[in-house]
């Protein structure tokens, strides 16, 4: 989840609410527009960090958001995008040749966003484990005082996780951090972007550090994690020693669903 499509939403329905119309100059998503992956959010946890009914990564522009907003949510605005020229659904940030602007202080470069799904996913739905912010590599890592590097980084590689490798790493945050401990964890390295599926890699990561540390990670309340990841219970699953196979079972028909109403939302074509 990222919260400028939140901003979207609200800003939205309060322009069609007074009926002022309502325009996005659109712009590329830094991962894309083939790939979509992840639980598709429940009305129910709706929040600012996740507010529409899409999943955690949604390969749709800001201007397809609003679209899809729009339509499925029956707004009824009068809405008008601004097209970008010359982009194609395959392109990554990479490829469009245009600058990166942090979007955030934590997300200085584009091949940030890349990770930032599936590290943000795990770390941001606790409370002892850190994701690289208070590092100058936010979101590359996944740590904790009680993990050793060695151990995380063989069961990993053993995942056999596509489009991404991990190396062992020990560090202590500058900033973030209110332990003295230094960490142990893993580093990620995406190899292949297009392959690298994010949502999947936090469930491994989540999984594998519940596995070989029980009890160790000390999870939000379940509210907290459910507004994270848009469903309940993920913690309480975690701990029960469901697969990431599963978890993406269960994922299947919300993204079958959405998947359809998104293609009426589309704008820009593969090539």
């Amino acid at each position: 989840p990222y919260t400028y499509i939140t901003t979207l939403g609200e800003a939205m329905t309060a322009a069609c609410a007074a009926g002022v119309p309502f325009i996005v100059l659109d712009r590329p998503n830094p991962l894309g527009g083939l790939v979509f992956e992840g639980p598709v959010r429940l009305p129910a946890h709706k929040s600012f960090i996740g507010w529409g009914p899409i999943p955690v990564t949604h390969g749709m522009t800001v201007g397809e958001v609003a679209r899809f907003y729009d339509r499925e949510l029956g707004l009824g605005c009068d809405l008008t995008v601004v097209e970008m020229e010359g982009w194609k659904r395959w392109m990554l940030w990479r490829d469009t040749g245009l600058t990166w602007v942090p979007t955030s202080p934590a997300i200085p470069h584009d091949e940030t966003t890349l990770v930032y799904p599936a590290t943000g996913m795990f770390a941001g739905a606790t409370r002892n484990v850190n994701e690289g912010v208070g590092t100058t590599w936010p979101f590359e890592t996944i740590a904790a005082e009680w993990i050793d590097p060695m151990t995380l980084w063989r069961a990993m590689v053993d995942e056999g996780l596509p489009g991404v490798r991990f190396r062992p790493i020990t560090y202590k945050p500058r900033w973030h951090y209110r332990g003295k401990e230094a960490l142990g964890g893993v580093q990620l390295f995406v190899t292949d972007p297009r392959a690298f599926r994010p949502v999947r890699t936090a469930l491994a990561l989540m999984t594998t550090v519940e596995r070989l540390y029980p009890g160790q990670t000390e999870w939000r309340s379940d509210g907290a994690v459910a507004r994270v990841w848009g469903i309940p219970r993920v913690p309480e699953r975690v701990r029960a020693g469901e697969s990431v196979a599963s978890f993406e079972a269960s994922f299947r028909k919300g993204l079958r669903d959405f998947a359809a109403k998104r293609e009426k939302a589309l704008i820009y074509p593969l090539r």
